[in-house]
């Protein structure tokens, strides 16, 4: 009986050692349910965007990023990445989880939705303080 009791207790150890292991590496991954990897970016809820507005000293409006400009950027980047792909159906940004900005002002993840019912994504926003759209392709 003692050695059933040692084995017993070694596999109650053994399983809570998986269940915290499994747990940790839980962390690595998505982060809620709707967290998914999309071309090697890991991509958020989706969210609204503001169009970015650069002001000069006395609050006068000089310049502004928006929001459909990021959309647009997002498309032709597709396009170039994916010749020939099925239609979008949709496109919406997301934010961005991972990877990180090295650039600065990579605030969206847009995600097209095909015909084909398959997912695209391409990261893209304003670089710094700039009002220009730009992508970054971590394509399949």
């Amino acid at each position: 009986m003692g050695t059933l009791h040692v084995d017993l207790h070694s596999r109650a150890v053994l399983i809570g050692l998986i269940a915290i292991l499994a747990a940790a590496c839980g962390g690595l991954g998505p982060t809620a349910s709707s967290d998914r990897v999309i071309d090697g970016w890991l991509v958020g809820p989706a969210t609204t965007c503001q169009d970015r507005v650069i002001r000069d000293d006395n609050n006068i409006e000089v310049a502004r990023g928006r929001c459909e400009d990021l959309i647009a950027a997002a498309t032709t980047a597709l396009d170039h990445r994916d010749p020939g792909h099925p239609t979008v159906i949709s496109m919406q940004l997301h934010q961005r989880l991972s990877p990180p900005d090295r650039i600065g002002g990579l605030a969206f993840v847009a995600v097209s939705t095909l015909a084909d019912g398959s997912v695209r994504a391409i990261g893209v926003g304003w670089p710094e303080v700039a009002t220009y759209a730009y992508t970054i392709d971590y394509g399949p």
